[in-house]
């Protein structure tokens, strides 16, 4: 469902509701008034293809070549310790 921006016009809180487009609004939770309701213009959100995140590919292979060597780490630390058999 859509997001809108309202405000009212009694006590000036502003708050985001959701809800249909069909559906209007009037009522105000804050100070508990009918018809102060007004629908803020609100500006969409684009996302540029310049700024848009990489490939899951090529960050699922960035997170693997960090985590190497902490898993090498790991193995090695693991080796040195002495274990009892169960």
């Amino acid at each position: 469902m859509p997001r809108y921006n309202y405000k009212c016009s009694s006590c000036d809180v502003e708050m985001i509701i959701v809800h249909l487009m069909d559906d209007k609004i009037d009522f105000c939770t804050s100070c508990q008034e009918f018809g102060t309701m007004i629908k803020i213009l609100t500006i969409p959100l684009y996302k540029s293809k310049a700024t848009a995140p990489e490939k899951a590919g090529e960050t699922t292979k960035e997170y693997i070549e960090a985590n190497k060597e902490i898993l090498l780490q790991q193995k090695k630390n693991a080796k040195r310790e002495t274990y009892e058999p169960t």
